[in-house]
């Protein structure tokens, strides 16, 4: 590592963050090439004094950072936002930005590129075009380490019998509505413009169908999961295979 440190000009006991910038895909790849040129000159400029590795392919551009303070990085999101909206006032293609967590020295740099690649992912699944880094997706830095079919199949486990009927689709809703509101009946009620006894009603024929108690909380935990899942990740299978 301290041989390839050097002949990359990189510091082995640098602080560092690995950034991927994926930009919107055009019928013109050739255009897009030109656009990555003009971005790398940007990041160049952006971070003069800073060590880095830069390097594209396709669509994507990776940027590895070092610095000698771990605190020179802390407001690295803060600085590649500006730089978004520079670019997009220049009408030049949207980009999205995965960024790893911080790390000492360039033995961690395939933890680096995992992350980046992980949140990246993350950005997929929410079809955003913004920047955030792996420490601030949360609970989804465990959900991506999970292969779509079983995430599915754990969502068909636990609501499924709201998915797969369609009399049934307003119960989901409801159960929607019930977590987003932190389980607030008045709320809840209000939002689905219903009467809190019709609320009772749902929640009970809720529970009756998934064979869950609310006033449990491993279940109500199990349930609120698979409605974010499904909300956010994937549509469940019907059937395990």
């Amino acid at each position: 590592v301290a041989s390839m440190a050097y002949q990359l000009d990189l510091d082995v006991l640098d602080y560092y963050r690995l950034c991927i910038f994926e930009f919107k895909q055009t019928a013109d790849m050739l255009s897009i090439e030109q656009y990555l040129h003009q971005f790398i000159s940007m990041l160049k400029e952006q971070f003069p004094g800073e060590r880095k590795l830069l390097f594209y392919e396709k669509n994507k551009i990776s940027l590895l950072i070092g610095v000698p303070s771990p605190a020179m990085l802390t407001t690295l999101n803060e600085t590649l936002s500006r730089l978004q909206k520079k670019w997009q006032s220049l009408h030049k293609p949207l980009f999205r930005c995965a960024i790893s967590k911080q790390y000492k020295t360039l033995q961690t740099v395939s933890s680096l590129y995992e992350e980046a690649l992980q949140t990246l992912r993350f950005l997929h699944v929410r079809d955003e075009w913004t920047i955030t880094s792996y420490d601030k997706i949360g609970l989804n830095q465990l959900i991506l380490q999970v292969p779509p079919k079983d995430l599915a199949n754990f969502i068909h486990d636990q609501i499924g019998e709201l998915l797969t009927k369609a009399n049934k689709s307003h119960l989901y809703e409801t159960l929607l509505a019930y977590f987003r509101f932190n389980r607030s009946v008045q709320q809840t009620a209000q939002h689905l413009h219903i009467h809190t006894n019709t609320l009772y009603q749902r929640l009970s024929r809720i529970e009756q169908i998934l064979n869950i108690s609310f006033q449990i909380q491993e279940d109500a935990l199990k349930i609120q999961l698979a409605c974010y899942l499904k909300e956010n990740y994937l549509t469940p299978v019907k059937k395990r295979e």
